[in-house]
């Protein structure tokens, strides 16, 4: 099996020289040997064919370089992290895009090129405790490359990333890749190498082991000039220290920043600046889309120190600002909300008042307008009817003339002459048969036109009600239609006790006068039957008669001399009315008559 044996380590001397681009020129391509502590170990994957593991070297320099087992026989992986060993290979060093010197590779040929100096413990564990204050303290001789070993009690965790543990007033970042889940208060027992980063030491390439549980630390308060103050010197260490511990801020919400697949961010205005908190990757947001901005709130988290000063260090670090890292959304405490009413609630707010309010005015205009149309449509109807009813009155009053005058002069006329031919059947006797059959046949016609004269004169007079109710009126067309004519005609109307005006009254009596005529004359019907209702919003009426029928379709109208139809469209078009004919040759007719009682009501 082959190894892939990546080894970072860069002797402090040779990398100033690799700096100077020298490398190029004296070691590129040639056999070295280097000597340093073995960081990291790492299994690589397809990606990497040929190389199936990374180690991370440090020198005594401060450097770090990688290392290729092109034959890595014999290697145990596995035993080889915070061993001490001296290696041989061909350096390659490698460039940026500008030809700027970024690192070397050290490629081994076999086993025989990394010899073990001194073997790591077998234990990691076994390190003596270093208290947090004391990871990197100042030496004479060369920084420390082996372990160190540290306890304290999680205050973040970021599984399979990093942590941060406290202890005291003093907290570390620790990498880490094992991802062992962690929560806020378990103690851990925690080994790594220590590397400072941005002027702060961190525990990189680290183990941990849970030894129990704690109650947290309880957030120090912090403000920014608290923070940012200038470092003070180094015989005055009382400078407080916030970097990487436990802390509480309290802030005016300014704005929320929730990208997806980005860790959520909260803008808070504290004395005058701008102060970031974030989640962490994977840390549901909850219900941070329910917070107003300019609510003012407390936030607890981790606090993350930005120094004013480039790497590798040339004086001591100068505050510039901060950040908080939250680890839930329990870290958030809203002490006093912002009002509902924003100023973007408030212009939407204004805005839709004058939208309904101008749907409000446009709709009382076109209430406005539909009302003076109905109102002059209502007069139009209501003069319509007036007139009509003028009329009516009118045409009553010659229509009774009329009677009157035919009975005062040719019903009499037609009465004496009735009499004048029975006195001559009297004086011809049995005598003159063919004479006194002539005059029998002259009597029954001047008999059938005097029926014919009393059924027009009745007719003439029908629409008078004489103080009679509209039912009363249409039993009596009835019961005289049967007297007169001999068909039997039936009349069935019920009523709520509603009265019926004059005028639709007369109206309703000339039609169904006219339907009972047109059956008797036009269908020879020998039965006809009135039945209907008189509510106290509308009356209706159906006369039925089991006559031949006709098409109404093809029925004769005004051009062909027949006006009886169009006079009882007319006179139910005056009343509001409808009428519906249902009838077919050879079947019974029946006509439908429906009026309102009341005038239509004026449409909103």
């Amino acid at each position: 099996m082959q190894y892939d044996l990546h080894l970072f380590c860069i002797n402090r001397k040779l990398l100033t020289g690799w700096c100077r681009r020298q490398s190029s020129e004296i070691f590129d391509c040639q056999m070295i040997a280097l000597q340093g502590v073995v960081q990291r170990v790492e299994k690589l994957g397809k990606n990497n064919p040929g190389y199936q593991a990374e180690l991370l070297v440090a020198t005594e320099g401060g450097g770090h370089f990688s290392a290729v087992a092109l034959d890595s026989a014999g290697f145990e992986i596995d035993q080889l992290v915070g061993a001490l060993v001296k290696l041989r290979g061909c350096a390659l060093p490698f460039y940026n895009r500008r030809g700027e010197l970024l690192g070397v590779h050290v490629f081994m040929t076999d086993r025989s090129d990394l010899d073990v100096l001194r073997s790591p413990p077998a234990d990691a564990f076994s390190t003596p405790i270093v208290k947090l204050e004391d990871l990197n303290p100042f030496s004479a001789t060369s920084p420390r490359l082996l372990r160190q070993r540290v306890q304290g009690v999680v205050t973040l965790s970021q599984p399979g990333e990093f942590f941060y543990v406290q202890s005291g007033d003093r907290a570390v970042r620790v990498t880490t890749k094992q991802s062992e889940p962690l929560v806020v208060g378990d103690q851990v027992d925690t080994v790594g190498f220590v590397e400072i980063v941005q002027h702060y030491a961190e525990l990189h390439e680290a183990v941990f082991r849970k030894t129990g549980t704690a109650i947290p630390p309880t957030p120090v308060p912090l403000n920014w000039e608290l923070a940012t103050q200038a470092p003070k010197p180094s015989h005055e260490l009382e400078t407080p220290d916030f970097d990487g511990r436990l802390v509480s801020l309290a802030g005016r919400l300014k704005n929320i920043e929730a990208i997806p697949g980005q860790p959520t961010r909260l803008y808070l205005d504290h004395e005058g600046h701008t102060i970031v908190a974030s989640f962490g990757n994977g840390v549901p947001a909850g219900d941070t889309e329910n917070l107003r901005l300019g609510s003012d709130l407390v936030v607890t988290g981790i606090c993350v120190m930005s120094l004013a000063t480039t790497w590798p260090a040339l004086t001591v670090g100068s505050p510039t600002g901060f950040r908080i890292l939250l680890r839930s959304p329990a870290d958030i405490t809203v002490i006093h909300a912002a009002s509902w009413w924003t100023a973007t609630r408030l212009l939407g707010a204004l805005a839709g008042m004058v939208l309904v309010l101008s749907l409000a005015l446009a709709w009382v205009g076109l209430l406005h307008r539909t009302v003076a149309k109905q109102a002059a449509r209502l007069v139009a109807e209501q003069q319509s009817k007036h007139d009509a009813e003028v009329e009516f009155k009118a045409t009553l009053r010659e229509r009774n003339r009329l009677a009157a005058d035919l009975h005062d002069t040719l019903e009499q006329d037609l009465t004496g002459a009735t009499y004048q031919l029975e006195a001559v059947r009297v004086f011809l006797g049995d005598k003159h048969t063919e004479a006194a059959k002539c005059n029998e046949f002259a009597h029954e016609l001047l008999n059938r036109s005097r029926d014919d004269l009393r059924r027009s004169l009745w007719a003439l007079r029908a629409g008078i009600l004489d103080g009679r109710a509209f039912e009363d009126a249409l039993r009596e067309l009835a019961q005289r239609t049967g007297q007169t004519s001999g068909v039997a005609c039936s009349c069935q109307i019920e009523t709520d006790g509603t009265r019926v005006p004059e005028f639709e009254a007369n109206h309703l009596l000339m039609v169904a006068q006219e339907a009972i005529t047109n059956a008797i004359k036009h269908a020879g019907a020998k039965s006809i039957s009135i039945t209907g209702k008189i509510e106290s919003k509308k009356i209706f009426f159906t006369v039925a008669d089991n006559g031949r029928g006709f098409d109404p379709q093809t029925l004769p109208g005004p051009k062909q001399g027949h006006f009886g139809l169009l006079g009882m469209r007319e006179r139910l078009r005056a009343m509001g009315g409808t009428i519906k004919i249902r009838s077919k040759p050879g079947e019974s007719t029946q006509i439908e008559v429906n009026i309102p009682l009341n005038p239509p009501a004026i449409n909103s």
